[in-house]
């Protein structure tokens, strides 16, 4: 089964995605939706309604920072989602968000995101025991190692083509790193509210405290040795064209 998830939506390719007939489509931006859509989201129950109406299964991406401010409103979406049966599923990178939705959607497939590995970067039975008693009950998985443990632990697994790659940069203060000052004389410039981003000769890759400085995925040749036709792979691009190929490189191993 493949997932598609595209860097941003518009009519056109929806209609597009609705051709090409994939098992399912991710919607939400790991960010803000003001990303992933024309409208910032305002579109998103069309496309939703689009997509399922065609037999296409929707799973909603909540954001990697959910904050107080959005909280309730996320999670008042996915109660509306669940209730008209919109979605199959919900991808979270936060306990909290993952033990709020099991409460208030107690059939909905709750899935502990790639970008909540970034917490607890050791998958093992100990953490996904941990995240199970808080309501996941699926996983999105690196490697054939995280998908064999989901499976022995009965729990779903979504192999990922297309994992997010890192670079970051010294935490004890990014306002003297990217202005190259390490004594006093910084004067707490971070404060000064100047945007705190590095140039792109810095071919840096990474999401740091809600500053994007860039976002690249990789793609592992073990998930193409992995893939069988009875597993749920979910392949993220930027654009549909490169999704094509992602799947084209999948499919080409099962001929």
């Amino acid at each position: 089964m493949i997932y598609i998830g595209l860097a941003r939506y518009t009519e056109q390719n929806i209609r597009q995605i609705i051709d090409m007939k994939p098992d399912g489509v991710i919607l939400g931006d790991i960010l803000c939706n003001k990303r992933m859509f024309p409208f910032s989201g305002a579109e998103l129950a069309e496309y939703i309604n689009q997509l399922v109406e065609k037999g296409i299964r929707v799973i909603y991406q909540t954001p990697m920072y959910l904050t107080d401010r959005i909280f309730e409103q996320v999670i008042s979406d996915i109660q509306y989602y669940y209730a008209k049966n919109l979605i199959s599923g919900v991808i979270v990178q936060d306990v909290g968000a993952a033990s709020k939705i099991r409460s208030a959607c107690p059939s909905l497939e709750v899935i502990w995101g790639r970008m909540g590995y970034a917490r607890t970067p050791v998958i093992n039975t100990t953490t996904i025991s941990f995240y199970m008693n808080n309501g996941v009950s699926g996983f999105e998985c690196k490697n054939e190692i995280q998908d064999q443990v989901a499976n022995n632990l009965g729990v779903s697994s979504y192999l990922v083509y297309g994992w997010p790659c890192y670079k970051t940069i010294n935490r004890e203060c990014y306002f003297k790193f990217e202005k190259n000052i390490f004594d006093s004389d910084c004067k707490c410039g971070c404060l000064t509210k100047e945007l705190l981003i590095l140039g792109p000769d810095k071919e840096n890759t990474a999401t740091i405290d809600g500053y994007v400085l860039g976002f690249q995925a990789e793609y592992y040749e073990n998930i193409v040795k992995a893939y069988t036709t009875n597993k749920k792979v979910i392949i993220y691009g930027e654009n549909l064209e490169e999704v094509r190929q992602h799947i084209y490189e999948l499919e080409a191993k099962n001929e």
